[in-house]
């Protein structure tokens, strides 16, 4: 759980460096980054190190076993970050939507998370930046020597 919440600070960190590095910090909406970015990692810590224990028998090579908790802890980050970040947009466009479980509310619940979705992966995977990946392969890593 530590480690988790750790994670979870590592990546509000890199948020809030590549937005200097951008000349971007003095954003009003840097608490709600930084709360969508750190509860995102802290979850996709915390999922990668499930999905590593239970495929951990199957893997034999060290290598194997890095690469695949490499592979686990980005994409669990990326996506469970981007799902908080399509329930926040979610959030702010919920006023102009129809009643809740009607059939118009359920396509534009669908097509708002999408879009969030997909805004996040051409937007908010930038925020990640350059610096990310020795992040991921120090965080691959010690999520290996977490589980043992």
């Amino acid at each position: 759980m530590l480690y988790a919440l750790c994670w979870g600070v590592v990546c509000a960190l890199l948020v809030v460096l590549n937005l200097f590095l951008a000349g971007r910090l003095a954003t009003l909406h840097l608490p709600s980054l930084l709360a969508v970015f750190s509860a995102g990692g802290a979850a996709g810590w915390l999922l990668s190190a499930l999905l590593l224990l239970a495929g951990q028998s199957f893997l034999r090579g060290r290598f194997l076993r890095f690469a695949l908790a490499f592979l686990l802890l980005f994409c669990t980050t990326l996506f469970l970050t981007s799902g908080l970040f399509a329930l926040h947009y979610r959030s702010f466009y919920a006023q102009w939507h129809a009643d809740a479980f009607s059939r118009d509310w359920i396509l534009q619940f669908i097509f708002t998370s999408a879009s969030a979705t997909y805004q996040f992966f051409v937007i908010g995977t930038r925020l990640f930046g350059v610096a990310s990946i020795p992040a991921f392969l120090a965080g691959s890593a010690i999520l290996i020597r977490s589980i043992r």
